[in-house]
């Protein structure tokens, strides 16, 4: 009996390793895949605004971006990522957290939106980020464990669940806005971009030239 014991948490270990090296293996060909989508879809753009005269493939654009993003960018903001060296692998980011962030004015990278420059309006924002999570997560909680508990007609029953159900969409809401406001402050603090080229690259094609 203890061999089939043994056995058993054996199995139980590979079904849980294997379990873990399939997720991995899912998540890192989603991102890969990601990557592709995201570089294919950049030459795309690309193209399209060097032929962009008159504004003619605005929409052209704008709907091949809305398969990585929700936002709908400006045309400058469309150029500033195009143009920026590594700006386009975070504008998936920049959509997400459109709420926040712009493009700094000396465009090296992101900036607060002019809403949240000052401390007090940041932590405004937190706490009704918090306040919100706490209560729509706590009456959620508290009518799916406890509305059997109320004598009213199954009909009422069932739009009190829905309603409990609504309240904990809700509050997973207010866990990723509250997840994505921390989350610009990475943006802004590490992530800069230069147009400028690095001075090795212009010494080696300075060389390149006198040898040829």
């Amino acid at each position: 009996m203890e061999h089939w014991d043994e056995l058993g948490k054996i199995i139980g270990i590979l079904v849980g390793a294997a379990t873990v090296a399939i997720a991995m293996h899912t998540f890192i060909s989603n991102r890969l895949s990601n990557r592709i989508k995201e570089y294919d879809i950049y030459k795309e753009v690309k193209q399209l605004l060097e032929e962009n005269q008159d504004n003619r493939n605005l929409a052209s654009i704008q709907a091949a971006l809305r398969c990585i993003i929700s936002k709908e960018l400006t045309l400058d903001e469309i150029k500033w990522f195009i143009k920026t060296p590594n700006a386009f692998k975070h504008i998936r980011y920049y959509s997400a957290q459109a709420r926040y962030l712009t493009i700094s004015k000396n465009q090296s990278g992101f900036s607060r939106v002019e809403k949240y420059n000052n401390w007090w309006s940041r932590m405004l924002e937190r706490l009704q980020i918090m306040f919100v999570y706490i209560f729509s997560g706590t009456l959620s909680a508290a009518i799916l464990i406890y509305g059997h508990l109320f004598e009213i007609a199954a009909p009422l029953l069932m739009v009190l669940y829905g309603f409990g159900i609504a309240c904990g969409f809700l509050a997973l809401k207010m866990l990723e806005m509250g997840l994505v406001f921390s989350d610009t402050d990475r943006m802004i603090n590490r992530v800069s971009f230069t147009t400028e080229p690095k001075p090795e690259l212009e010494l080696v094609n300075s060389q390149t030239d006198k040898s040829a």
